[in-house]
């Protein structure tokens, strides 16, 4: 069965909820947009589970980014689904500036009634990429 208008507006909330969390640092709400099993793939070492991506240790001066993401596209069916979305981060400290741009490219998994990340990879712009 192919994605639902409401799947798709659940996942995009859920990629919101991530972002809104990360800036808020919360990271227990961050970590809890992941499946239990779920796998965050930054631009360093990937992250295994919760327990990883509720300890990662972020920039000392990612307090004052703000995440915005865009350009979804959507795809799946039944309890899984992929999305890529552009990301734009900006640092809010005067002077306002753009701190870095990149894609996510995303795997989602239903658990439970609940849209999750099963494996969120981050492709940083201007970063040398894997095939």
């Amino acid at each position: 069965m192919p994605l639902s208008v409401a799947d798709r507006l659940a996942i995009m909330r859920l990629v919101a909820s991530y972002d809104h969390a990360t800036d808020q640092h919360d990271a227990v709400a961050r970590a809890n947009t992941f499946a239990p099993d779920g796998v965050f793939d930054p631009t360093g070492p990937a992250l295994h589970g919760r327990d990883a991506i509720l300890h990662a240790v972020r920039p000392a001066d990612a307090r004052n980014w703000r995440h915005w993401v865009g350009n979804f596209v959507i795809e799946g069916g039944g309890d899984e689904a992929r999305a890529r979305c552009y990301l734009v981060v900006w640092n809010v400290t005067e002077p306002v500036r753009v701190q870095l741009t990149g894609i996510y490219h995303d795997r989602f998994r239903r658990v439970d009634g609940e849209w999750l990340f099963a494996y969120r990879d981050f492709r940083r712009d201007g970063l040398a990429q894997p095939a």
